[in-house]
């Protein structure tokens, strides 16, 4: 795009209205321990100690 074409857009912005439609999610992110390794009684597969849990504003609601 180019500079005047740019300018010519962003020129109407604040007389426009914006409304936002969407869904809003949360993200949600676990951390483990990789130091504290354990091996799961039932399975016998490494499980994965959660040290933190911590979730963040997704999809639409980035925006907001």
């Amino acid at each position: 795009m180019k500079k005047d074409r740019f300018q010519e857009i962003t020129r109407r912005y604040s007389s426009l209205r914006v409304a936002l439609v969407g869904d809003f999610s949360l993200d949600r992110y676990l951390e483990i321990d990789p130091e504290k390794p354990e091996t799961s009684i039932e399975t016998g597969l490494p499980v994965h100690n959660v040290i933190r849990v911590r979730g963040q504003p997704g999809s639409s609601g980035t925006i907001l």
